[in-house]
Parts: C-alpha cells; structure tokens; sequence
C-alpha cells in the first residue's frame, strides 16, 4: 500500500528489491493510486486492479493548493471522507485475498478504518513513517482545531492496545522527529517515536555511489561542464506556479551566467507543454530515477532547488 508521493513509491520499490533478494519466492501485490499506480506498472509490479478504485488524494491536495502554498493541514481534513471509501476498497481486498503480510507507507486511510473496525486486519501489519505529526502553518483556529484532531489520531495509532501496527518504522533517524508534543496533554513526539518506531535509516538505491560524483554523473548522463539547476515539483501539479517562477528567473541569473543551463522536472501531472519556457529551458515530463540528474547540478546562491520527484 503505497501512499501519494512519488518519494514514498521510489523507497518502496527499491524496499521490495532487497525482499526479493532475502525470499526469491516472495509474491508481492500493490495498491496505489495515481501516479504511484503508473511508476509500479512501469517498473514491472503486479498492481491489484482495485487500485483504479481508490480515492484521489493528489486531487485535493491539487485543487486546495493557491500559488506557492499547499495547506497539508486542510488536506488532511478534506480526503477524510475520500479515505472513508478507500476503507471500504481494502475491506473487500481483505476479503477477497489471503496475505501474510501488509506494508503500509503511510496508509492513513486503512490506519483510520482498521481503527474503526479491528476485523479488517487478517495478518500481520507493518507501517512506514517518514514524519510524525501537523503543525499549523496559519493563526487560522479552525487549522489549529484541525492540527489538533490530526495529531490526537496519530497518538492513538501508535499507542492503541492491541497496536494497530505489529511494526513501525521510520525512514530516517530519531533527530528527523521534532522534539515537541503532539498537542495539548499529548505526548511527547520523539520521546514516543523512540519508545514505539524502529528508526532505519534512509532508502537509497543500489546505484548511488555511481552518482554521487558530479563528474562522473555529468559523464553518464551526457551534461556538460555547464553550471546546472534542476528544478522539480514532485508527484502532485500543486507547484506548477514555482516551475513558472523559475522559468521567470532564468534570463535574470542568464544575464549574469551566460552558460547557466535549467532543467525543469515536471513530473507525471503537470504537461510539459504547458511550461512557457524561453530558449535554454529543458522542460521534461516524469524523469524516473530522477536522483541521477540531481547527482550531476553544482549548487547556486540565489536559486532554489525543488526536488520530491526523486
């Protein structure tokens, strides 16, 4: 079960490479939605058809977004309803299919239903965390409200009896968890995460050390020794406006850097054709294995690098 982000299905796949590499016999099956669902069919794994059912979370998040912002607070209140129905889609795959073991990449929405009806689970459950808890982003009250409803059923995850997760695990390290309470008489959130989460480290794939050399990735890739800036969204259109301020910076760092050159990074929902982009500008649609690109840029003052496409 793979949520949202192109980041989350990224770790996931190269997650079920080194599983297959522990069990050669591992039969692995994948719910996600779009445009997870369309990296899994590229990279060959067997996606449930019932994934065409599930509710667009990326929609909202599209839809609420105004500009440079994105209210992940006001999200989270939104798919409530949308992650109602795709309870309702994993009961009938719970149903329908017998596993040994679900892995969850922030699976909020089965999280909520399986809180609400503890039959659901038919085995083992393992849950992947990459952070943990909201902050309000505005001095609006109904976000704070909101915040603090999110958070509460956050805690209520991790501290159930019996757990709703027979693990958790956190990409990443302890320091990653900011040390503040979920909210009023809430607890603390790294002290809990270190008491309840197995922290892991961070998912890297096989062949990073191959990029990990500006030189030898400029080399591979075939850039030049040009200064480069690559600019990306991620898996959502929600920043297509900062695509738009970058290409509106170019000619003013061209001026100053005649042989500067901009990759914009549009991913799998923004056309690339819709990009205005002036001459000089590369605008390219979804870049798989987009941390390659990254490996080759050499950091500017002065520009900002987006990247949750990797």
């Amino acid at each position: 079960m793979v949520s949202i982000g192109l980041g989350h299905v990224g770790r996931d796949i190269e997650i079920a490479g080194a599983l297959r590499k522990l069990r050669s016999d591992i039969e692995i099956s994948w719910m996600a939605e779009s445009p997870a669902s369309e990296v899994l069919e590229q990279a060959g794994e067997k996606l449930l058809p019932e994934s065409s059912l599930l509710y667009s979370s990326n929609s909202v998040l599209e839809k609420s977004a105004t500009e440079y912002k994105a209210n992940l607070v006001q999200w989270a209140m939104h798919v409530r309803k949308g992650w109602t129905k795709n309870g309702q889609v994993y009961a009938k795959i719970s149903q329908a299919n017998e596993f040994d073991l679900w892995i969850g990449d922030e699976p909020y929405d089965i999280m909520i239903a399986m809180e609400k009806n503890p039959s659901l689970k038919k085995c083992p459950f393992v849950v992947i965390y990459d952070f943990l808890g909201l902050d309000a982003s505005t001095w609006n009250p109904v976000d704070h409200i909101a915040r603090y409803v999110t958070n509460k059923l956050w805690n209520s995850f991790l501290t159930s009896e019996p757990p709703l997760a027979d693990k958790s695990i956190f990409i990443g390290e302890l320091d990653d968890v900011p040390d503040k309470s979920f909210g009023f008489m809430l607890p603390n959130r790294r002290g809990l995460a270190e008491k309840l989460i197995d922290f892991v480290g961070y998912v890297v794939p096989e062949d990073l050390m191959d990029y990990k050399e500006k030189a030898k990735a400029r080399k591979l890739l075939g850039y030049g020794d040009e200064p480069l800036v690559l600019c990306s969204i991620g898996g959502t259109s929600a920043g297509k406006d900062l695509l738009d301020l970058c290409v509106k910076a170019y000619p003013l760092v061209k001026t100053r850097i005649p042989d500067f050159r901009m990759v914009l990074v549009c991913g799998p929902r923004v056309p690339a054709d819709s990009i205005r982009a002036p001459e000089g500008v590369n605008v390219l649609g979804y870049v798989p294995n987009l941390y390659r690109h990254l490996g080759g840029c050499r950091p500017m003052c002065g520009l900002w690098w987006w990247n949750n496409n990797a």
